[in-house]
């Protein structure tokens, strides 16, 4: 179990000077392979594709309560994207019922991936917005809110767990997502 708890913990967490920036549970999802071999060293090849098959029905993504009513209300006023280094995500999206919500899905690999400048440019492009009239909202202090920055979009945390890490100057910090309509009229006046 310690061998499997450590393979875990390398995989939940991202540290940047000591602070957790991010937590990055879904990717032992999206790939489980590192964290299970590390785990499981001497498991055959078969075996160990058996249990990442198990292990990815047992883990089924399910958005917070919050998140439709809110991609409801919003979608009445904004134009509304997705920004994101993950694979796959119109699919985990349709599965989740989001995508009738965005106007613009973007998925950036290597060079461009989330926190470069380039991926935020690209999200830009393709949904038609200015950086200094967009605003991004993210649950990673360093991919997220430090990129946008850089970008120079409006950044807003979802800080669910209530880290209360110092946010950067020019960000905006919300713990859950029924404060961002709130927040975006507070804003826009």
């Amino acid at each position: 179990a310690t061998r499997l708890d450590n393979a875990i913990k390398q995989q939940l967490f991202i540290r940047h000077k000591d602070q957790i920036v991010a937590r990055r549970h879904y990717w032992i999802d999206t790939d489980p392979l590192p964290t299970w071999r590390a785990a499981l060293p001497e498991l055959e090849p078969k075996a160990l594709d058996m249990l990442i098959t198990r292990f990815r029905t047992l883990l089924d993504a399910v958005p917070f309560a919050d998140v439709h009513p809110t991609l409801e209300q919003l979608r009445e006023s904004y134009a509304l994207g997705v920004l994101t280094n993950g694979p796959r995500p119109e699919s985990v999206l349709q599965r989740l019922g989001f995508t009738q919500y965005f106007d613009a899905i973007v998925t950036v690999f290597g060079d461009t991936k989330k926190p470069a400048v380039a991926a935020f440019e690209l999200a830009l492009e393709e949904i038609g917005s200015d950086p200094a009239t967009t605003v991004y909202v993210g649950t990673s202090l360093l991919t997220d809110i430090q990129g946008a920055l850089s970008a120079g979009l409006m950044p807003i945390w979802v800080d669910r767990f209530s880290d209360s890490y110092p946010l950067p100057d020019g960000a905006h910090r919300i713990e859950k997502l029924t404060e961002l309509p709130g927040l975006l009229a507070k804003l826009s006046d």
